[in-house]
């Protein structure tokens, strides 16, 4: 299916796109009727139907993917618990973006995470699912697949040792699930960068949240697509049993990693996960490496 008859199907089955209110009559932020979108924010729809149709309002994954080139992608799998818990990124939006990168041509797709416990690859149902999809599950969880860079510009973080993959794949993805979290109120993609370095002990006892802020100033992922299918609104980011779980059926996709996490902080915010702001999102955005002002983001929403 080309292009033009993607946007003539997405017309036929009723996608409604441009409405005036995206999850409720409180929504904090109004879509956009530009072609070029800062941020594509689905809903309503299965986790796989969304991001194909998210990613085409991007340019499509030929846009990001090129024949021959090799794929780093970056869920969330750290924590031993089942999708519905809501604490790892759904195994059904990795195994779909997994595929879309083989069929623009890729010659290699990697998932990777460092996991607090290695078995939650498997628990999680991410690991399963993007080999399903065709990616290959390499390891993250000893030192000797790190090499240690120097973070240009970072504040807290100058040096730390990054996975191998961060410097040789061709195309990184990241794709966070969004949740509270105990430490910074909300974890999403700007955070989610933390599985790709070693010792993540470092950022705790040297300003979490600039840390977190400094990371992609060595390398920013070329795409981003926030997992809100289901969201842990309270108990992150663990997803123990008194955790409460919503299902919003939502995802977020941008270039921009930092406007991806502030259109989620805005959301998140309608769903009571949080009151007031992140700190990691503004110091990003001091460190210029994206846009965080809501009113200038073009807002593409889309509701299946």
């Amino acid at each position: 299916m080309d292009r033009r008859e993607f946007f003539k199907k997405c017309v036929v089955t009723g996608i409604v796109a441009g409405t005036s209110t995206f999850i409720g009559k409180n929504t904090v932020f109004a879509a956009d009727n530009s072609k070029s979108f800062d941020v594509v924010a689905v809903r309503n729809g299965s986790p796989e139907d969304m991001f194909d149709t998210g990613i085409e309002y991007l340019g499509g994954m030929k846009s990001f993917v090129k024949k021959g080139q090799t794929v780093l992608i970056k869920p969330n799998m750290s924590f031993s618990s089942p999708p519905d818990k809501a604490a790892t990124t759904n195994p059904l939006l990795v195994k779909r973006i997994v595929e879309q990168c083989i069929n623009a041509g890729a010659k290699k797709v990697y998932v990777i995470d460092h996991t607090l416990v290695y078995k939650s690859i498997e628990i999680s149902g991410v690991g399963p699912a993007a080999i399903t999809g065709g990616a290959e599950i390499f390891p993250a969880n000893k030192e000797k697949y790190y090499r240690k860079v120097t973070i240009p510009g970072g504040k807290s973080l100058k040096t730390t040792q990054v996975h191998e993959l961060i410097n040789s794949a061709d195309v990184f993805i990241n794709v966070p699930i969004l949740k509270s979290h105990g430490g910074t109120k909300l974890t999403c993609a700007l955070k989610n960068l933390m599985g790709v370095v070693w010792d993540r002990g470092y950022y705790h006892s040297h300003n979490l949240n600039q840390c977190i802020a400094d990371f992609p100033l060595y390398r920013k992922p070329v795409l981003n697509i926030v997992d809100a299918y289901r969201v842990m609104v309270n108990g992150g980011p663990r997803g123990r049993s008194n955790s409460k779980v919503i299902t919003p059926k939502m995802q977020f996709l941008s270039t921009d990693i930092v406007a991806v996490d502030a259109v989620s902080l805005a959301q998140a915010r309608q769903w009571n996960v949080l009151s007031g702001d992140v700190p990691y999102i503004k110091m990003a955005y001091d460190l210029k490496l994206g846009e965080m002002n809501l009113n200038k983001l073009k807002i593409k929403k889309i509701v299946i």
